[in-house]
């Protein structure tokens, strides 16, 4: 297989915890939840792991259990996945193969499962890859849109979809897996939108 990167995410401050301590350092079994993450990375061998930053940065980093592999990248505005993403391409131009995306808050994620993953990916020849589940009732999660041939055509957020789309039992679960190359050149083209009231991507 390829070789392998992640970048986790872990800039969000997390506003449904209620709380003024950054979401993912949360302790699970008494270990940040973002560790476990970070874990799981490094039980799959990933040659870097970029974590991205911004809310309550210091106490992100300082959770962590210092690594070699480990690149800490700021969102300095948190303007979704897609921009987080960017950030971290810098800290990645000289590696060459697959990219994970993993969640900071997803710590039950195991290595095995994202191993799978990652070798659907390389079987498939796929540029990008997405880990989806299903559910009786998927909840507010974003829902998973195929065509008639069963394929992918897109994810819609639960509150932009539709009553139809909201009874579709497949959900997005925000795992990724890419080719590199191919995701940043993608990436190249989104223009992000900025205003007081909301933030959009669009492809150019």
């Amino acid at each position: 297989m390829k070789a392998l990167a992640a970048i986790v995410l872990a800039a969000g401050k997390g506003t449904r915890m209620k709380s003024e301590r950054a979401k993912v350092t949360f302790p699970l079994a008494d270990k940040p939840m973002i560790q476990r993450v970070v874990d799981t990375a490094l039980a799959l061998n990933c040659a870097k792991i970029a974590v991205v930053v911004g809310w309550k940065k210091e106490t992100v980093i300082s959770c962590l259990e210092e690594d070699d592999r480990l690149i800490f990248v700021e969102q300095k505005e948190q303007l979704g996945t897609g921009h987080a993403v960017q950030m971290a391409q810098d800290s990645l131009k000289d590696f060459e193969g697959d990219l994970l995306i993993l969640c900071g808050d997803v710590p039950l994620l195991s290595a095995e499962t994202v191993r799978l993953l990652h070798e659907e990916h390389c079987t498939s020849g796929a540029a990008a890859t997405v880990m989806t589940a299903v559910l009786d009732d998927a909840g507010k999660y974003g829902r998973m849109l195929r065509d008639e041939h069963g394929n992918i055509s897109g994810i819609v957020e639960y509150k932009d979809a539709s009553e139809a789309q909201r009874q579709i039992q497949e959900f997005n679960t925000g795992i990724y897996c890419f080719d590199k190359a191919r995701l940043y050149e993608a990436l190249a083209q989104v223009n992000m939108i900025t205003s007081k009231k909301s933030i959009t991507s669009r492809i150019l």
